[in-house]
Order: C-alpha cells, then structure tokens, then sequence
C-alpha cells in the first residue's frame, strides 16, 4: 500500500469505514500535530496515490472527498472490525436472553478474526494507538463473555486452557481469575482454584493496597463451603428469545460524487446550563393520584434559582406541557464556563419535565467525591441501582451498557442526566438507545464529538440577575440599602452563579457586615482567597472545571492579561505570534472557556480567569512552544 504516510493515511480512514474523517483529523495523525506549512496539499497527494493503489488492489473501495473531509466507502464484509463488532453485539443480546450456546457460537466467531494487536506498526500514531487501546479492550470483555457461557455449559477444560494465560497477561481483571477459579473446580482441583485466590490477595495487597472485589471473594466463600462449580445451566423447552446472527449483508457502494455535499442547515445554539455546586444529591419518588409509579431519581433543586427563563425552555423544549408517546432519540450538551451554573440548570429543567418524561427522569454525577471522573463502568452500576436491578453476575463495561440500555428500553418516555462530564469516551456507554430517551449533558467543554448532540451554551448572569440572585440570599432590604456595592460585587463576580452564592453565603452568615466591605475585598488583588464558604472553595471548584487546560495556555493567559476588552492585532502583540498561531490559540483559549468572545469581535478575558492565571506564575512566552 506504499510508503509510511500512505499506509497512516489508509490506517486512519479504516478506524471510521463509510465515515467522514475531517482534514484536521487526518493531518494531525499523519504529522503527530506538527505538520508541516503546506500539509494540506501533501494530505492531497497521498490521497491521491492511495487513489490509485486502492484501484489497482480491487475490491472496489474508494476514497471520496465529502466536506470536511475523506470518506472511505468499502463494503462493512471486507473489514474484519466491523464483522467482529457485530458478531460481539450479537453475542451481548443472547448474555441478556441467557443463551448460552449462542453466545459461545458467536462469541468464537468473532475471536477467531482476531489477528493479534490492530495497527502495529503504527505505534507513534494516537489515535490509531486509542483505537487499538479500544479494541482490545473489546476483545478481552469479549473472552471474559465467552469463558461466563462455557462455564454455564460446563466447558471446564477449554476455559482453563483459554484463560490461563490472560490471567498471566492481564492480572488485574478481576473477572479473569474468577472464571479461571471457577474452570479449576469444575475440573476438581479445588485446593489450586483457592491457591489463585491468595496469589491474588497478595498482589492486590502489594501492588494496589486493596483486597480482592466482590466477585473473587463470593468464588472463595462457594468453594470453602463445598458448593463446586455450578452445572451446565438446564435448557429450557423453547429459547428465551430468538436470535439468530445475520451475517453482514454485501450491499452496494453507495453513489457519492467525489465533491462536498449541499449544506445543511442545524439547530442553533442556545444558552442554558447549571450550576456547578448545587447541593449533594437527593432522591425520591413520586406518586400521584391515579397514576402508576413515576421513578424521580434527580438531586433537589435550588429554592433560589434565578433568571434562565430562555435557557431553561431551550434545555427542555416543551418541558411540563406535553406527555406524548416516545419521539425521536435526542441528545442536548449544556456547556459554559465553571461556575456558570450549568448543573442547577439541567436539574431546575429535569424537575420541571414530569409531564413530558411519565417514564422516569434520572441522573448521576460522573464526578466522584474528590472531583475526579468516574469510569464509565461506576457511572453504569449507579444507573442501574437507580432502574432496581441488579448488576450483571460476569463481563465487564460492555456487559454493564447492554444491560443498561436493555432496562432503559421503555414504552413511555424517560429522560437520563449525565452530569459534569469530562469526555465523550465518558458519555458515549452511558447513552441509552430507545428512541424514547432523552439524555441531559452538563459539562465543561462542548463534547463536539457526540454524533447529533445539540450544543447549548450558557452564558453568565447579566447584571440585573446577578443582583436580584445575592438579594434572594442575603435579603433583597440590604442590596436596597447598598445598590452600588451590590453591582459592584455582582462585577467582581464575573455573573457566575456559584461565585454570587459563595459571597452571598460569606455575608448572610454576618449580618452586620455592609455590602461595601465585601465589595472593596473582592476587588482586591487576592479576592479569590474571600471566595470560599464552608466547604466550598471557588479556587478549587473553579481549576477543577479547568484541569485539561495545559501550562501553556494558562501562560497565553497571563500574557493577555487585560482590564477590558482587546482586539485580535492585540492579541498577536502580545502573544508575539503570527495570525496562524495566534489564531489557534485564541480558539483554544475561547474552547475551554478562558476566554470569551465578544459581539464587536474583540475579546475578553474574565476578571476570575486572570485571577488564577496569575497565582500560576509569571508569563512565559517560552511555555507557548511547549
């Protein structure tokens, strides 16, 4: 397939078959983000002779240009990730119907087009690294979903063999020693079976500090207490359900002109979102006359929530006027800086949806109690206590997404909030796939990566909400008293509901402070130190929501530090860059929510952003190479 980039190029393009790569996406993985000036037209090039070596191959697949970028059209049959994707789908559903014969037909169908670990060779290439990361992950839940069903079948030889060595290869997986344990007492070798349950406790100890999972331990107690290795699992007179594997169907190369398509024109972005320190969740449940059961698992709501009243109809169209029956799948991101307010949103539009959602409206936080993302996995166990069901007895994350979405499948509409999300990879397993759900997402950055996710941004309180907000907290009579301290704080705190709620908190708690001191203290050159509140640090709350933002781009922060607003040539004055670069960093700046853009095209850095630019250190214009 010709030369290094070329076979990339071809690589890259086969991670997404019959799916639009952009050109960015394509150059940063061909010149690891350092392209070179004119990388574009060398992008063209190889497309070109990968062109003619494709034509010269057979097989008739080809590659389109389709705006933004390249398409490989191919038949789905000719690449083997994808026969293996399905035959792994088809697997999941028979775990469900507990089909276990059908799981290990299918199951070693889809292992045996295994051939060793994808992209190799390409090691230096990211994206093509995380896919192979992705696919063997998939392999291995795979296998652990294969050893489940033949022990159901009694298959305990094949399992030891198979399993032996990815215990040796990956010792972690807890799941792994678990039918390993299980294989071994099927084949009476019990005291073995206990042996590899205290080689595990003494590595787990050692190198984890931690003591070997429910699973392990409840394998460990069947055994001590003679119970063995349960029997083949009986057959029922008729199937659970019927499943039969389709095999992928040859379908004709779709007829793309090798041009860009008509423009279509997508939802506009509205503002919306919530705050960021609402209270701790709460749960309940609702029941109302003459109804059945509504399940409500959403964190309490906010008794002062102020303003929103555009964002909160955009969030939830429709939301408390209209059941309905289950309508299209449909997916919302609410987006803004930390603080904004985007999670007292999502909730205020939750609680006001009971009408629309008779299904059930739940949520979990995908930030755990120090601030850190959960896996995807954790996030899923939640879920499914909030549905009542048990977690899964065997497989790993694929199983926990197939059982989840196999519970959310729902004859009335429901509506699942994903909150403070850090990444799509975060999000995508969370997803449930009745058309009859909608998912809720707060986050940080945009998640442009969600296929058909429609992005609202929420902007900060005006000036009029941000004073109305610290009167419903420390008394509407005191902001009455002092109305210019209560502007001036509404200023300091850049309309930020949590910063409002922090210093409305501090002065509630002393009444007979003026509104003029707490003003003078947050225009002070240290006023972050006078934003925190009981456990509460705005500090804290606020770099939490800003950890993916690297040293450099807090460095082009502090060299645009500015009283006001600054005009692209500023801009590149002070950064010290050409239009390209500065350009880029601008973009990346505006991306994270460090800076914003203005409506006369200029910009603006937030009183609060330069505040914990410069506790970051001096400005370095060497850190904008890095």
């Amino acid at each position: 397939m010709g030369p290094y980039k070329q076979q990339l190029l071809l690589a890259t393009l086969l991670c997404r078959p019959d799916t639009v790569v952009s050109v960015d996406h394509l150059i940063d993985t061909l010149w690891n983000d350092d392209p070179p000036k004119k990388a574009a037209k060398n992008l063209q090039v190889h497309v070109h002779h990968l062109r003619r070596a494709l034509k010269a191959g057979g097989g008739g697949a080809r590659v389109l240009y389709q705006r933004p970028g390249y398409r490989l059209a191919v038949a789905p049959e000719q690449i083997d990730m994808v026969c293996f994707e399905q035959h792994v789908d088809h697997a999941r559903r028979a775990t469900l119907c507990n089909e276990h014969e059908q799981v290990d037909r299918l199951a070693r169908q889809a292992v045996v087009l295994w051939r060793g670990r994808p992209f190799t060779g390409f090691e230096g290439a990211a994206p093509l690294e995380k896919e192979a990361d992705r696919l063997e992950e998939r392999r291995l839940s795979v296998l652990e979903m294969w050893f489940s069903a033949r022990l159901e079948l009694g298959l305990y030889h094949e399992v030891v063999d198979e399993v032996e060595p990815l215990v040796t290869a990956h010792p972690y997986r807890e799941l792994l020693r678990a039918q390993y344990m299980r294989a071994l007492v099927g084949i009476g070798r019990q005291i073995d079976a206990l042996n590899v349950f205290d080689e595990t406790r003494r590595l787990f100890a050692l190198e984890l500090g931690l003591e070997p999972g429910t699973v392990l331990q409840q394998v460990q107690q069947s055994i001590l207490a003679g119970e063995g290795s349960r029997p083949p699992a009986p057959r029922d007179p008729e199937p659970v359900c019927e499943l039969v594997a389709e095999p992928v169907r040859e379908r004709a190369p779709e007829p793309v002109r090798d041009r860009a398509p008509e423009p279509v024109s997508g939802e506009g972005s509205g503002g919306g979102s919530g705050e960021d320190a609402g209270p701790a969740p709460g749960r309940t449940a609702e029941r109302t006359a003459g109804q059945a059961h509504r399940p409500v698992q959403l964190p309490p709501g906010i008794p002062d929530f102020t303003g929103r009243r555009h964002a909160l109809a955009a969030v939830l169209p429709g939301a408390g006027t209209r059941p309905g029956p289950a309508g299209p799948w449909q997916l919302t991101v609410v987006t803004g800086r930390p603080g904004v307010g985007k999670s007292a949103l999502a909730v205020a539009a939750a609680h006001a949806a009971e009408s629309l959602f008779p299904g059930g409206r739940y949520s979990v936080d995908l930030l755990d109690e120090r601030g850190r993302p959960k896996l995807p996995a954790v996030a899923l166990a939640e879920l499914l206590q909030e549905l009542g069901h048990p977690l899964p007895s065997s497989g790993g994350l694929s199983s926990l997404v197939w059982e989840y979405r196999a519970r959310m499948a729902a004859s009335e509409p429901v509506l699942v909030l994903l909150d403070n999300a850090s990444a799509e990879s975060q999000v995508r397993p969370l997803l449930p796939s009745d058309p009859g759900c909608t998912t809720l997402v707060t986050s940080n950055s945009r998640l442009s990566g969600l296929a058909g996710a429609r992005v609202l941004e929420l902007e900060p309180l005006t000036t009029q909400e941000s004073v109305l907000l610290l009167g419903r907290i420390v008394g509407e009579e005191r902001v009455a008293a002092e109305p210019g301290a209560a502007l001036r704080i509404a200023a300091a705190c850049d309309g930020l509901p949590l910063a409002l709620r922090v210093v409305g908190a501090r002065l509630a708690a002393r009444r007979t402070w003026p509104l003029s001191r707490e003003a003078a203290a947050l225009e002070s050159q240290d006023r972050l130190e006078e934003l925190t509140a009981g456990d509460v640090d705005l500090r804290e709350r606020l770099l939490r929501g800003y950890t993916g933002v690297s040293d450099a781009d807090w460095s082009a922060v502090r060299l645009l530090d500015q009283d006001g607003e600054f005009t692209f040539e500023v801009a590149r004055r002070l950064l010290g860059t050409d239009d390209t670069e500065t350009r880029r960093t601008l973009d990346r700046l505006a991306d994270t929510h460090l800076l914003d853009c203005t409506p006369r095209a200029g910009f603006r850095l937030p009183g609060l952003v330069r505040g914990l630019a410069r506790e970051r250190g001096p400005a370095s214009v060497a850190a904008l190479t890095l």
